[in-house]
């Protein structure tokens, strides 16, 4: 209630800019939805903002899977296209890692 509702995602991001910080807002966010969908309203662009920044740094087909099948139960339709995004967005980063992983290792490991 003390945060101003346009900055309530900042700290969110910041979090989800780290591997672990990621999967705390993904939990978060999946206990939490139901709060938030009623603190800032099911049209907000808050919650847009919130998934945008705080999920496309996946790079886990898993996670794609279980983001998706999440938004699908949640029926909120204003996000509909942000996580249609994020999901391509990890997959495409998925796909990134699998392809390079020998090559960035080789590099890392001479380093």
């Amino acid at each position: 209630d003390n945060v101003r509702m346009q900055d309530a995602y900042i700290g969110f991001a910041g979090c989800a800019s780290s591997r672990v910080g990621r999967n705390i807002v993904w939990k978060f966010l999946q206990k939490n939805w139901t709060k938030l969908v009623e603190r800032f309203g099911e049209n907000s662009r808050f919650l847009i903002v919130f998934v945008e920044s705080c999920l496309s740094n996946f790079a886990d087909e898993k996670i794609a899977s279980e983001i998706q099948s999440f938004f699908d139960s949640a029926n909120t339709s204003t996000v509909i296209r942000a996580v249609k995004q994020v999901v391509e967005t990890i997959h495409m980063r998925s796909r990134v890692l699998k392809r390079d992983s020998k090559a960035i290792e080789e590099y890392l490991s001479q380093q």
